[in-house]
């Protein structure tokens, strides 16, 4: 397929958006406080998923990229652009004010409302019939290819696809987790410090490392491959194909966040964006100029060829493109 100049370049805007960010969990960013920032967002752009909106040029406190279209929160509003052929960006009304949480997959969304998860987009695994126990005390959520987890008091919910028992959740998972994160057809969980994984990945996925089943923070799973941080080191397993796991050496320390596409990967490293995998095609993993300083805040997903990322700037007003 022939690319045009259009489908990889580098996109900046300017926003007001929050500076404190917790660690990724699961490939997008949930922020804080407010400060001036750009929003940068690069690879591919079939369907105008790295053309930020003019709504999305202020305010905005979390990002999730989905396989070729984008979310926001704004002021509790969910914002979404790009591809719609499934109505992963038509965005229903319960979800214009209030939430607090978003997630993407390629063709279906998510978002969190007081506790309740909030669905939309394709259906044909189930996707967006939310089960009764995930529509009240949910913490975090994720998504996968055909399916999508969700976390309440410490116990990991799932529903959607089942093809490859993505959805068929372990005891281990039913207590104590604080983390998730979903691949293509896989499941991830975090529980002191251990990850937990299940459902099934023909490049090993699933197959957690000894180095992954202690001292892990925060978790980031990609198409076929899943990341981890360590401390302030990423370690990585499952698809090798496109180097997804190679994790640069100057990613061994001092690294604060990391996310994962669905052939690439991302960490933030002394407000440095570093990005690995899949090269020459979208360009995910070009990182520009503008994204090697000064960022705070890193985001892709499972299911996403392009790369997100939040600069802090004195330029508070600024609405340029």
């Amino acid at each position: 397929m022939m690319l045009k100049k259009s489908d990889h370049f580098l996109r900046v805007v300017g926003v007001t958006i929050a500076v404190t960010c917790t660690l990724i969990s699961a490939n997008k960013l949930y922020a804080q406080d407010t400060s001036a920032t750009q929003l940068l967002a690069w690879g591919r752009n079939y369907h105008g998923q790295t053309d930020i909106p003019v709504a999305a040029r202020s305010g905005v406190s979390s990002i999730a990229a989905g396989g070729d279209y984008t979310l926001a929160l704004k002021n509790g509003r969910v914002l979404a652009w790009g591809i719609d052929t499934h109505g992963e960006t038509d965005v229903p009304k319960n979800a214009l004010s209030g939430v607090s949480r978003i997630a993407a997959s390629d063709l279906f969304s998510l978002a969190l409302k007081k506790g309740k998860v909030i669905a939309w987009g394709d259906d044909k695994h189930g996707e967006t019939d939310v089960p009764l126990a995930a529509q009240s005390g949910v913490s975090a959520i994720a998504t996968g290819g055909n399916h999508a987890l969700a976390l309440k008091k410490g116990k990991v919910i799932a529903w959607g696809s089942n093809t490859f028992g993505q959805t068929n959740i372990p005891k281990e998972a039913l207590s104590g987790v604080s983390a998730i994160s979903a691949g293509y057809t896989s499941s991830f969980a975090l529980k002191n410090g251990k990850v937990i994984a299940w459902g099934f990945d023909f490049t090993g996925a699933i197959d957690v490392p000894d180095s992954a089943k202690s001292g892990v923070t925060a978790i980031a799973a990609g198409g076929h491959f899943i990341l981890a941080l360590k401390g302030d080191k990423v370690i990585g397993w499952g698809d090798k194909r496109y180097g997804e796991t190679d994790i640069p050496k100057a990613l061994h320390q001092g690294v604060s966040q990391i996310a994962a596409g669905f052939y690439h990967g991302m960490a933030l490293k002394d407000n440095k964006v570093y990005a690995w995998g899949l090269e020459d095609f979208y360009k995910e993993v070009d990182v520009p100029e503008a994204a090697k300083s000064g960022v705070i805040a890193i985001a892709s997903g499972p299911m996403a060829y392009h790369s997100l990322a939040l600069k802090q700037t004195s330029l508070a007003g600024h609405t340029g493109d």
